[in-house]
């Protein structure tokens, strides 16, 4: 009894032990990164030197993959103060120590698979930026490990690294991350600006549309005002336009603005050939020279490429050592390919029993939207069509007659563009609209239900104001809103159309004079038409706003006034 309680007391020291290590360890990392913020290199380096000091202390899993990641961090920051040499031995001494780790206990670690396959990463790229082939073994040994364990930030640098940048932002899409997104658009758009800068605008607008705030996405940032500072260069350099050239000069200053935020010869380079390119195109050669002075007073220490060539030797001279051990390892994986056949059998029936669910799942929303659509058929058109039967009663009625079928008439359309959008039988062909004439023309089809109401129709506004949308989508949205203002507010009512014009974007206000949305109406509907409201403004990258209240309820449309991305 007392050895299991001496047991569990130092299996609870180890656990704290390792906790107050990783803590100690984390809080180093955030001091290096302070000291390099400040500028204050050389101890930025010791904190991290000081560290693996520390480290050496413990010989443990947690203390190994510890060191390996301060071996990268470290190797960063060498990068960073352009010392790609001590930069190169900092990844090589990081997986140096992972495989006589994984040596020692004759496997391969899962936990390592992460710091494994950055640091092959960073110490490939070195390989890329001396234009060396062999920097393929290194980047292929970042792939296989990143897409074993889903490693995005690594898969994202490997896209950027194969110039396969449809592929990345496909990747990026798929992960929700606008911060990739960003950097595969203005990338992609870089790579159109010699070859159609139609194109290269396209990406380049994407981009800006996607980008996340500035400090979160600072690189991000410094790239992109860079890349559309060459952008607006070549089109000044075709037709000599002053707009160009001003707006190269304004991205550039941000360039130079930005650097400021990182402690990075690569980025203080490339802001300086940002400068001079710009100033060249102005032609202002003082300007020119003073940035030319500036980049080359930065201190040449890239040149590593024989002592890269030495590390890889050594490198692949310990892989054909491995291969010889892995051969003894295969025979032992061989026991385990009946246990992965089995459960690959059960993964297998798992999949299949999901793809019945998720048809199932299919099939019952399918029969809800039938079921809906009936209800909304019955309901909707039972009015209208009582209407046109008390009206026929009457020869006097000829034109209240012709009022009621053309409103019925919209309600079919509106249903039937209903149907289609949940039948996905949807087009949408947007252009330009003239809103003032489509209000009109709701307005009159609407007369005879607002007249019968007594309701006045106020449209405060004169300017002839425009939307980018799909004609129809607008009408239908339009009508049911209008429509839904005159069924709801008391007789004798106002109703009140408003519009402003902001940061390209038309908000139209409807406000009915009813008892708001909560009122419980003996003839409201199902708000089915809301909800085809709802989607078919966000098809036309638009909102429905609705504010409501027991004096009345404002819709309000939101939509692009020019065509967007």
């Amino acid at each position: 009894m007392c050895s299991r309680i001496l047991v569990l007391i130092l299996c609870l020291n180890t656990f704290s032990l390792f906790s107050q290590n990783e803590e100690y360890i984390k809080a180093q990392y955030q001091k290096a990164e302070d000291y390099h913020l400040n500028g204050e290199n050389d101890i930025t380096i010791s904190t991290l030197v000081s560290l693996l000091n520390y480290l050496d202390e413990y010989n443990n899993e947690v203390s190994i993959q510890s060191k390996a990641e301060t071996y990268n961090q470290l190797g960063l920051y060498y990068q960073k103060y352009g010392e790609w040499i001590k930069s190169a031995v900092a990844y090589n001494n990081g997986l140096q120590l992972i495989k006589e780790s994984n040596s020692n206990l004759d496997e391969e670690l899962e936990e390592y698979f992460d710091v494994t396959s950055r640091l092959n990463l960073h110490l490939g790229l070195l390989y890329v930026k001396t234009d060396n082939p062999n920097s393929e073994y290194y980047l292929n040994i970042a792939k296989e490990l990143a897409e074993e364990e889903n490693n995005y930030p690594v898969l994202f640098v490997l896209h950027k690294v194969d110039r396969n940048y449809k592929k990345g932002l496909r990747f990026s899409k798929e992960i929700e991350s606008d911060q990739y997104s960003s950097n595969y658009y203005y990338l992609l758009a870089n790579s159109y600006i010699d070859s159609d800068l139609e194109t290269a605008k396209v990406y380049f607008d994407s981009a800006r549309s996607v980008m996340p705030v500035l400090e979160e996405a600072k690189l991000q940032h410094f790239q992109f005002h860079a890349f559309i500072t060459n952008y607006f260069l070549r089109l000044y350099q075709d037709d000599s336009t002053s707009y160009w050239i001003d707006s190269a000069s304004f991205h550039c200053d941000k360039t130079e603005k930005i650097s400021y935020l990182f402690n990075d010869i690569e980025v203080k380079r490339h802001y300086l050939s940002c400068c001079i390119s710009t100033y060249d195109a102005l032609g202002d050669t003082v300007q020119s020279n003073f940035y030319s002075n500036k980049l080359q007073e930065i201190p040449d220490k890239y040149l590593l490429k024989s002592y890269l060539d030495y590390e890889l030797d050594n490198q692949k001279q310990n892989v054909e050592k491995d291969e010889k051990i892995s051969i003894f390892k295969k025979r032992q994986i061989a026991g385990i390919i009946v246990l992965i056949f089995i459960l690959l059998i059960l993964f297998i029936i798992y999949s299949s029993r999901r793809k019945i669910s998720y048809k199932n799942k299919e099939l019952k929303e399918s029969n809800e939207t039938r079921d809906r659509l009936f209800s909304i058929i019955s309901h909707d058109l039972r009015g209208s069509v009582s209407s046109i039967k008390v009206l026929s009663k009457s020869a006097n009625n000829i034109d209240k007659i012709r009022n009621a079928s053309n409103a019925l008439l919209l309600e079919f359309d509106s249903l039937l563009h209903w149907s289609a959008k949940h039948l996905d039988n949807l087009e949408y062909n947007p252009k330009i609209i003239d809103v003032n004439e489509k209000i009109d023309e709701i307005l009159s089809l609407s007369s005879f239900q607002s007249n019968l109401k007594q309701i006045t129709i106020e449209v405060c506004f004169t300017k002839e104001l425009i939307v980018y949308a799909d004609e129809n989508m607008f009408k239908v949205i339009l009508r049911n809103i209008i429509n839904n203002a005159i069924k709801y507010s008391k007789s004798g009512g106002n109703i009140i159309i408003t519009a402003v014009e902001e940061d390209k974007v038309l908000s139209l206000s409807i406000i009915d004079s009813g008892f708001g949305f909560k009122h419980n109406y003996t003839n409201k509907g199902l708000g089915l038409g809301l909800e085809l409201c709802k989607d078919f403004a966000h098809i036309n990258n638009g909102e429905l706003i609705i504010q409501s209240s027991k004096t009345g309820s404002e819709i309000i449309v939101e939509l692009p006034i020019e065509k967007s991305i």
